[in-house]
């Protein structure tokens, strides 16, 4: 896309053209609204494309959107030259068709109906017939020059050929293929920022499993060893912390598929190129099994050993040790002017013999189901 008029003279660039279309720009600066993201603004700057006299086949840009009581794209680039309220609004700016740009005209506010929406194009901008803008206070602002090289020609040496023999008038040219894909990488750089946020949740996610998994199998000593006490075997025990932290997780992909799904539809479906031919709602089969293999491997490889080696403690030393982390150290508190123990010392004495006499009683309680 070059300025309009400056393939003329240009001997060697010439043949390598098999047509052009010169497009007017020009710039609006003043108050404009519009519907989702063009926004209201008292001082926008907006450019149009203003529609030329002769139109190729099938028009300058490929529509993508259109209003239903237009057939194809011929009936709307013919409404658009005899309708000065319709226009083609610029792609990726969240406007449909038939919605309404409220834009400043000389003699009040000017409301412009808009009939397509074009796919990813060359022409970023509000495209109009010559009488939509003749009640606008516009400013040229240069041109544009589509030009149409010939079957087999090298199109990136066509624009270095381009700009090197029009660089004295300023003349910047790009091929159609590298803004298409400067679009796509622009689209995902939009949509790698919810995939880095993604995987920050699921690190997130598999940090709090770790952590829940290594307190249900060390700081619960104290019901594992009655547990094992009461006749539990160490497969059961196992069993039941390992199920306890697969509980949790699957309460965890649930929620998080669930919103992701309802997030995931309400973005696509929202946005323009949700709408277009062929883009629809999807679910990555493969990344959502990575996902879920990734979340569950860390339940087991966490949670496993530190649980096993848990269910296997003797409830002779699962059951002290508890029961000396109960022990709470002797506080003084002052009555009169004198500090005293809070508990009595030969009263701890007994209260522990009594105690062991229990967890005798246990293991003994134990070993006669295991027989």
């Amino acid at each position: 896309m070059v300025g309009a008029r400056l393939i003329e003279g240009a001997q060697e660039i010439e043949p390598q053209v098999a047509g052009q279309l010169a497009i007017e720009t020009r710039s609006y600066h003043g108050p404009f609204s519009g519907p989702a993201f063009t926004g209201s603004s008292d001082s926008a700057s907006v450019t149009f494309f203003v529609l030329p006299d002769q139109l190729p086949q099938g028009g300058p840009v490929y529509l993508s959107l259109t209003e239903k009581r237009f057939h194809n794209s011929s009936e709307v680039w013919q409404a658009l030259r005899n309708d000065p309220n319709l226009v083609i609004a610029p792609p990726y700016s969240g406007v449909n068709p038939g919605d309404e740009l409220t834009i400043q005209g000389l003699h009040g506010p000017i409301h412009l109906h808009v009939a397509a929406v074009p796919g990813p194009t060359v022409l970023y901008g509000i495209i109009a017939a010559p009488a939509a803008l003749a009640g606008i206070d516009t400013a040229p602002s240069g041109s544009a020059l589509l030009l149409k090289a010939r079957p087999g020609a090298d199109t990136g040496a066509l624009t270095r050929q381009v700009e090197r023999s029009m660089f004295a008038q300023g003349v910047q040219a790009t091929s159609i293929r590298e803004l298409l894909f400067q679009g796509v990488d622009s689209n995902l750089a939009y949509t790698t920022l919810y995939d880095v946020l993604l995987h920050m949740g699921l690190l997130v996610g598999v940090l709090a499993l770790a952590m829940i998994g290594i307190r249900a199998a060390v700081e619960r000593r104290r019901a594992i060893g009655i547990l094992r006490a009461l006749g539990y075997q160490p497969p059961r025990v196992l069993a039941g912390l390992i199920a306890e932290a697969t509980f949790i997780a699957t309460m965890g992909v649930l929620a998080g598929i669930g919103s992701g799904l309802i997030f995931g539809y309400v973005l696509v479906a929202g946005s323009v190129t949700g709408s277009e031919q062929g883009t629809h709602f999807a679910v990555s089969l493969p990344r959502l099994a990575v996902a879920l293999a990734i979340i569950y491997g860390t339940v087991v490889l966490v949670t496993g050993p530190l649980a096993s080696r848990a269910a296997r403690m003797p409830p002779s030393e699962a059951v002290p040790s508890a029961r000396d982390e109960e022990d709470r150290p002797l506080r003084s508190l002052e009555y009169g002017g004198r500090r005293v123990a809070e508990g009595q010392r030969g009263s701890r004495s007994r209260n522990d013999a009594h105690y062991h006499q229990i967890v005798i009683a246990r293991l003994q309680l134990a070993q006669g189901h295991g027989d």
